[in-house]
């Protein structure tokens, strides 16, 4: 259906040199050219050359980029600091740790003294939706929800990122007996 595919930058059609190889091939194989409109390549083999060597700098740059984020993100960690992750009950204080959410802290203790009450997962849903209660991401709960809310070790103040667990690495809702 088309004949041109126009891509903005070099660093836009692909992750990597080997997925973008495999795509232009594919769309080669169709008849189909691939155009980059801030980065003109010409034809030949200067055209080949300089388009390699952007793919190749595409990919050392992201690379570089995600190493860099990943090495902020587990420096944060270390530190018990907001890393992005949104888990009801809590938000980002102004020291750049998590915080109570007083409303969704309730909410959230209300969860764990209706388990411990002996309510299914399924039960909890049906009453918190019934009120209109919703999630952190403002869904309604689902039993699987609940249940990774009941079992989460956060709620017991263990900061948590990846493999970095941290003891009373943020404010607790509920106790961890």
């Amino acid at each position: 259906a088309f004949d041109t595919l126009i891509v903005w930058k070099v660093d836009r059609f692909g992750r990597n040199r080997e997925e973008s190889a495999v795509f232009k091939g594919r769309l080669r194989r169709h008849g189909v050219r691939v155009l980059y409109a801030m980065e003109p390549i010409p034809e030949g083999s200067a055209g080949v050359l300089r388009e390699g060597m952007l793919e190749a700098t595409a990919e050392w740059y992201s690379r570089t980029l995600s190493e860099n984020v990943t090495r902020g993100m587990t420096d944060n960690a270390h530190r018990c600091l907001y890393n992005g992750t949104r888990i009801i009950g809590y938000t980002r204080g102004p020291d750049g740790r998590y915080a109570l959410q007083p409303e969704e802290a309730a909410t959230v203790r209300h969860i764990f003294d209706l388990y411990r009450s002996g309510f299914s997962a399924a039960r909890i849903c049906r009453r918190l939706n019934d009120q209109g209660i919703r999630t952190s991401r403002g869904k309604k709960f689902a039993p699987e929800g609940l249940m990774r809310i009941i079992t989460n070790e956060r709620y017991t103040g263990v900061y948590i990122w990846g493999s970095i667990k941290v003891p009373d690495g943020m404010p607790a809702i509920i106790d961890r007996s």
